[in-house]
């Protein structure tokens, strides 16, 4: 959402950030197949919220994160590596979201 909005509890607010390209760093950062699977070790139905994402990490969303480094960055191996793969669809991470915020 653009800056001085509120909204309600219909929506997650899982970030709040002085500036655009963080935000969309974390975007970005959620579509991961790496932070989609955190959130799918817990999710018991399709109903999420806030504590379904107690176990992603809270990152600095100075950089842009790929599953890549992020695999890197928690030395995951080969085989959890592939296991992640296996359960997660992939997505399209550069797809614009329609709903996406117009500044």
């Amino acid at each position: 959402m653009p800056p001085q909005t509120v909204c309600s509890e219909s929506y997650l607010v899982i970030g709040s950030y002085d500036n655009r390209q963080e935000a969309d760093n974390l975007a970005y950062f959620k579509k991961t197949n790496f932070c989609r699977f955190l959130v799918s070790t817990i999710l018991l139905t399709q109903n999420i919220t806030k504590n379904n994402f107690i176990f992603v990490p809270n990152l600095n969303m100075n950089e842009e994160w790929t599953d890549e480094k992020l695999y890197a960055k928690y030395g995951l191996t080969q085989e959890e590596i592939d296991f992640i793969e296996s359960m997660i669809r992939p997505m399209d991470l550069n797809a614009k979201e329609e709903s996406e915020v117009k500044l």
